[in-house]
């Protein structure tokens, strides 16, 4: 990787440094209030204290299109999740164990949002273990 590569992947994950990425959430129609389903699932079956009260401190969206023929019942598209600060963010990724712990199922879990670089190394670090 060349440096000017690795500058611009280090401020691509800076840029994202607030954010978390949720799989497994169910999908319902277009529309849908993805932020208050976040808001439920990080305040009640996480348990993050203090609670995060506001939309204003969160921001979600589903990432990609839906494929065609795809099915949202049993492959739901990831939220992308932005925090207001990195310190909220921390808080969810120490929660993350609360959730594997509720019984939610093992649907759905909390990623960091990587950069595609990034993510890669990882996948691969976990594959050479």
């Amino acid at each position: 990787m060349s440096s000017c590569e690795a500058d611009l992947d280090q401020l691509e994950q800076y840029s994202r440094r607030t954010n978390l990425r949720f799989f497994g959430i169910p999908e319902s129609e277009k529309g849908e209030d993805t932020t208050g389903k976040l808001l439920s699932i990080v305040n009640e079956t996480m348990g993050v204290t203090p609670p995060i009260v506001s939309a204003d401190e969160v921001t979600s969206h589903r990432l990609r299109r839906r494929m065609p023929g795809a099915d949202a019942e049993t492959r739901p598209r990831p939220v992308i999740v932005k925090f207001a600060t990195a310190d909220m963010r921390d808080v969810g990724i120490r929660a993350r164990r609360r959730l594997r712990e509720s019984g939610v199922g093992p649907t759905v879990y909390v990623n960091e949002d990587l950069t595609r670089r990034r993510d890669e190394t990882t996948e691969e670090v976990k594959k050479n273990q």
